[in-house]
């Protein structure tokens, strides 16, 4: 639990595909060639589904700040 930030470097096309927890709707995310960053929270209550793809080389940096939901 906490909020996720990452940081991603891709050489090519790269997709980060999510279901949002609340609506439903899958979600689409594009990375940029080079570097990107997104940061989205994790709440034990609503898991967050979610998939990777890129066509060449990506390399992910995750970091977790932990909070205490009221």
């Amino acid at each position: 639990p906490g909020i996720r930030t990452y940081y991603t470097y891709t050489e090519g096309e790269a997709i980060f595909r999510y279901k949002d927890p609340i609506t439903g709707d899958i979600c689409n995310d594009f990375d940029n060639v080079g570097w990107t960053c997104r940061s989205f929270t994790i709440d034990p209550n609503r898991p967050l589904w979610h998939t990777v793809w890129s066509e060449k080389l990506r390399f992910a940096f995750g970091f977790n700040n932990d909070f205490k939901p009221n």
